[in-house]
């Protein structure tokens, strides 16, 4: 938006009027609520009604041009925008849950894809692999199809943070939600089969616990850390020196993610990464050279991965570390996908 803003355009952003929008307000010219989108919710007559919403948007703003992102947004705003002369670029940043196996839900997804970009001169995937689902399935053409890697990475704001070997113990950190999905289980899994034998590993969880029926209750994550298997910490918004307290950042996720934010601010940081070998989290690893990648939901895998970064010499981590800093600049620059946006304009 700030690039945006830079070339002259007037931008106006359209989000839940939450916590977040002050941050948003600082980045946009106008800033309008959505009361109707409920990211979560199954309620097809809310989704009309956040249809009619963008309709109102399109209508009292002269909209010429409209980024979106997110299932809902994606969708019902190109739907709204049918029969007008707005152009409209989602971006489709993961597929999440819904997809990792087929359901009468995801069918469902799908045919509304299909009718919601069938006039987008463009739509955006953060991965190779939905792009290629997307394509596969005929709801894009070649030339709609555009990709950027992930969302990008400030490098200036994450610069490299060499390594800073503690004796004590070899520190591997988990930042996500709460839920099954993102591997948390297998994470504490792991913690708790490694503690029991040794003292010079530990391990921290950032994240909250999510209104989602695959989230981690309070009490469950209370006892991890009670036994001091783990530390907990929450919510946090100095995410930057959490990840340069860190030796490994460890994200065992099979969510259907489009790149996981935070490996990419990991990798600028120039942490050595355990992530799974499933859709989105793949492209942020080179297998053994900047990190390991596990097999989906298997923690025995993701156990062994930890034990042998643990045990792994200074100098090879300070190698590892190395590595993901120059996969940071050469593939997720955020000035390159700021780049293909502007060129969309």
């Amino acid at each position: 938006m700030d690039a945006l803003r830079q070339d002259g355009h007037k931008v106006i952003a359209c989000g839940p009027p939450d916590k977040y929008v002050d941050r948003l307000k600082a980045h946009c010219d106008v800033y309008i609520p959505l009361y109707s989108l409920n990211a979560k919710g199954k309620n097809p007559l809310r989704d009309l009604k956040l249809t009619r919403e963008f309709r109102s948007v399109i209508k009292a703003n002269s909209i010429d041009l409209a980024f979106t992102f997110t299932a809902k947004p994606n969708i019902f705003f190109a739907i709204a925008a049918k029969a007008t002369k707005v152009r409209v670029i989602p971006t489709v940043n993961g597929l999440g849950n819904v997809f990792i196996t087929p359901s009468s839900l995801s069918r469902l997804m799908l045919k509304l894809y299909r009718v919601a970009f069938k006039n987008c001169e463009r739509v955006i995937f953060q991965n190779p692999d939905d792009l290629a689902f997307f394509l596969q399935l005929g709801i894009i053409n070649q030339e709609q199809g555009a990709q950027t890697a992930g969302s990008g990475v400030d490098l200036v704001k994450f610069p490299y943070s060499p390594i800073k070997i503690n004796a004590g113990s070899r520190r591997f950190l988990f930042s996500a939600r709460l839920v099954r999905e993102k591997g948390i289980y297998e994470f504490l899994e792991a913690a708790k089969v490694i503690r029991s034998e040794r003292d010079d590993v530990s391990f921290k969880v950032i994240g909250m616990i999510a209104k989602n029926p695959s989230s981690l209750n309070e009490e469950e994550i209370k006892s991890y850390a009670d036994s001091g298997l783990i530390t907990y910490m929450g919510h946090t918004d100095r995410m930057e020196e959490e990840i340069r307290g860190a030796d490994v950042l460890v994200l065992p996720s099979y969510y259907r993610e489009g790149v996981p934010r935070v490996l990419l601010e990991g990798l600028a940081a120039g942490k050595p990464i355990i992530t799974t070998d499933s859709i989105g989290c793949r492209e942020t690893v080179e297998d053994g050279k900047n990190g390991i990648l596990v097999s989906p939901k298997n923690g025995k895998e993701l156990t062994e991965a930890i034990i042998r970064l643990a045990d792994m010499s200074a100098e090879e981590l300070v190698e590892m570390s190395i590595e993901s800093r120059l996969l940071a600049e050469r593939k997720f620059d955020e000035a390159d996908v700021v780049r293909l946006y502007r060129e969309s304009v």
